[in-house]
């Protein structure tokens, strides 16, 4: 088996005479050969991948299909027109033979040895080539887009996947991030922004959430979402999340010996999974002393989206201890689990606006949306509409009786400076 697997330097080779623009490679996984070995023998994986092999190049040619690892083959294919490039019909091109190589391994049925017994397998494909952006200056570079847009296929739960210029420039901005991100770090470029909370019957903003954001050679603002896991790859999300805290009480004691918020205003931060587990719970209580402020008005927010583990749930009860509120921004998720917000103390309950993970059935949503809000209201918690984006929106959520709102129909997330601004100007409360 060791002996068809390809390296990159032999493709690279067979590669670095041709005109890359005419070519799109296919980076197809069998991502289902592990189940059948752990009830065959072990060497049944090896037997079904070399199988697709033969057939794949029984379909192309042997000089364009490699086998690149025990469970990914890759088929270079040349583009049907290389004079006239017309970037929608390379899209589809590339599209219909990777759909057509899905239905054939797919359907086929492969032997396992014994009698009626088969194997069928299941793929994740990715296509690459090179783009307008031309950023794929080798055969390699393409293979790697290849691989990301499977791994996209896979994250958006579809079996194909081609790279266009979106996808593109996504996979170049985690090449980027995934480079200088710990120069950022050393450059003190992540920051707190800041939403403001308010309460919808007053319309007096009552607090605010801190979110980071990575001001990327001063003119770029990076939410979180981009490069969260690059930093959990790096070690760095922990180190990021404390520094972003410290910058968060600097503010919130600057806004009160300004007096532009009152004792009653609430900060909430939010806490990723690894540092809550992490906790620097020592140097955040100095600085709480630091900057003279009451843990009552900290707010940790925490996602329950796979619910939480024994430990994240002692280090909540840690927080508690020491004052600090705990939030769960639950968003559309279905797991809420009322056992797990008891035994943490939540404070607050968090939900996304209707379109936020909820069903498209704009009736049978405002009735689920209606009833999640209740039961919450019930059990005696504050909660709080995240993503109000109009005032029919607003008004809705109103009219629930819901304690908190925030969303871009108010601001989007402000730096510090900017923050202080709309504190200035909607002192009196918004609109």
């Amino acid at each position: 088996m060791r002996k068809i697997v390809i390296s990159m330097e032999q493709i690279n080779r067979k590669f670095q005479k041709k005109d890359l623009r005419n070519y799109y490679v296919l980076f197809i996984e069998v991502s289902n050969l592990q189940i059948y070995s752990q009830f065959y023998d072990i060497t049944i994986s090896e037997k079904i991948i070399k199988a697709i092999y033969n057939d794949l190049i029984n379909i192309f040619g042997r000089n364009s299909v490699f086998l690149y690892s025990s469970d990914v083959i890759i088929v270079f294919q040349e583009f049907e027109n290389k004079v006239i490039v017309d970037r929608v019909k390379r899209y589809d091109e590339q599209r219909r033979l990777a759909q057509n190589v899905y239905n054939y391994i797919c359907n086929r049925h492969y032997s396992l040895g014994a009698l009626d017994h088969y194997y069928q397998a299941s793929l994740t494909i990715g296509v690459g080539s090179k783009g307008l952006i031309e950023k794929e200056n080798t055969i390699s570079s393409i293979i790697r887009l290849a691989h990301f847009a499977m791994i996209k296929a896979k994250e958006k739960n579809t079996h194909i996947l081609v790279a266009n210029d979106e996808l593109r420039i996504l996979k170049l901005d985690l090449d980027t991030f995934n480079k200088e991100i710990e120069q950022g770090f050393k450059l003190d470029e992540f920051q707190p922004f800041f939403m403001p909370n308010i309460d919808p019957q007053t319309m007096q903003i009552v607090g605010c959430e801190s979110l980071v954001r990575w001001t990327k050679d001063k003119y770029r603002v990076i939410e979180a979402s981009k490069f969260y896991q690059i930093a959990i790859e790096k070690n760095l999300i922990e180190k990021i999340d404390g520094r972003v805290i410290v910058k968060t009480f600097q503010a919130f004691h600057d806004w009160k010996q300004s007096g532009l918020i009152n004792d009653d205003f609430r900060i909430t931060i939010n806490l990723s999974k690894n540092t809550l587990i992490k906790f620097p719970l020592k140097e955040i209580l100095d600085s709480v002393s630091l900057y003279r402020i009451n843990p009552s008005n900290i707010e940790f927010d925490i996602t329950l989206d796979n619910g939480l583990t024994k430990e994240e749930i002692n280090a909540t009860t840690k927080l508690k201890k020491h004052g600090f509120k705990v939030a769960c921004d639950v968003l559309g998720s279905t797991n809420i689990s009322l056992p797990i917000l008891s035994e943490i103390d939540v404070a607050t309950i968090k939900f996304g606006y209707l379109s936020q993970g909820f069903s498209k059935d704009a009736e049978s949503a405002k009735k689920l949306y209606t009833a999640l809000i209740r039961v919450a209201k019930t059990l005696d918690y504050m909660v709080m509409t995240k993503g109000i984006e109009n005032k029919n929106e607003l008004e809705f959520v109103r009219k629930l009786g819901v304690d908190l709102v925030q969303g871009y129909y108010f601001t989007k997330p402000l730096n510090k400076d900017g923050f202080e601004l709309f504190l200035n100007k909607y002192k009196e409360g918004v609109f």
